[in-house]
């Protein structure tokens, strides 16, 4: 019995010893839960497998012994090797419902540990009932062994319950604004519908958690202030929405133009050709922008060319040459947008 303990003790280690390496490669940037998921899939397959066998084989047992005690033995010496084998096959069984039963359950708070943000007691508590009960069963009490064992398992299946549930809880809230998103540009940034947005959160913030939204520097999160934004914003020109969370749930979402749409364009050096691009790329994109403005400098002269003037852009264009070298600028706000080019020439 002390060696099977030993074993479990020794699984405990390893997959705790485990978890911590794959924590820390957090600051390499790999992704703990995808390369433990394989470990801990394979381990709960066989070990569900086990516990169904286990099932059937107590149940089994259990058959056994009633039909036995239906019949009229009287040769006692049979009846007692049977009751000894009987009591042997029990404590297997159970003996098995004790190893796996413990490791599903570390398998569990450490795979919910690594996709979450686990608090720590919910993650060492389990795992010092289940070493209090493996210490227990080694001074020969396997009753109260067995009582704490089923304790830390049914605490780490009522966990898991609810990470599921609260996880389901804050999809459903977070999917009400994340609907609206038509595309994503870099990190948490996505093309955003700003009136179905902002009448959601109109909707959202009349009861309960409240969600703010940003535009220009300035927060609005009461009904109010979100109908002020959507009577004051043209929501026809399509915006980035850049979203910031709170233990899972969105708190705010932050509101830009396109001034993200010529930053390819950027830099020194660039080709005549890619400048004329970049020109053209702009009379298309000219309506996401309050104001769209070019500024063109050589050595002698310095133009400045609204988008909006099909003409002089046309004009710009002209004085721009494919075979020569420009540098490219972009600044811009949530509305505005200048693009410098300046000639190397």
């Amino acid at each position: 019995m002390k060696k099977v303990l030993t074993k479990i003790l020794v699984t405990i280690f390893v997959l705790i010893i485990g978890y911590q390496q794959f924590s820390y490669a957090d600051v390499v940037v790999i992704d703990s839960a995808f390369y433990f998921a394989p470990i801990a899939f394979l381990a709960g397959f066989i070990g569900v497998i086990v516990l169904v066998i286990s099932a059937i084989s107590f149940f089994s047992l259990k058959m056994t012994v009633k039909k036995q005690n239906m019949v009229d033995y009287d040769r006692e010496k049979l009846a007692i090797l049977n009751k000894e084998e009987i009591e042997k096959k029990k404590n297997r069984i159970q003996r098995r419902f004790y190893i796996w039963g413990m490791i599903l359950s570390i398998i569990v708070i450490i795979y919910l540990d690594l996709i979450e943000e686990f608090s720590i007691f919910n993650f060492v508590l389990p795992i010092i009932l289940f070493v209090a009960s493996i210490i227990i069963r080694l001074n020969k009490n396997k009753k109260l062994s067995n009582i704490m064992c089923a304790v830390s398992v049914v605490l780490v299946c009522i966990i898991a319950i609810w990470t599921g549930i609260s996880n389901k809880i804050i999809e459903n809230y977070n999917n009400q604004f994340l609907q609206y998103k038509e595309g994503g540009y870099g990190y948490d940034n996505y093309y955003v519908d700003i009136k179905g947005l902002i009448n959601t959160a109109i909707e959202n913030n009349k009861s309960g958690r409240k969600v703010t939204l940003i535009y220009k520097d300035v927060k609005y999160t009461s009904v109010d202030e979100l109908e002020q934004l959507l009577s004051n914003f043209n929501t026809r020109k399509k915006c980035l929405m850049r979203i910031e969370y709170n233990n899972g749930y969105i708190e705010s979402i932050t509101l830009n133009r396109y001034i993200y749409d010529f930053q390819k364009y950027e830099g020194e050096q660039k080709k005549g050709a890619l400048v004329k691009s970049l020109i053209q790329d702009a009379l298309y994109k000219v309506e996401n922008y309050e104001k769209l403005i070019i500024t063109y400098i050589n050595q002698t002269t310095t133009i400045e060319v609204d988008a909006n003037n099909s003409d002089e852009m046309s004009n710009l264009m002209k004085q721009i040459s494919s075979t020569e070298k420009y540098d490219v600028e972009v600044q811009g706000n949530s509305d505005s947008c200048n693009i410098i080019i300046i000639s190397n020439n």
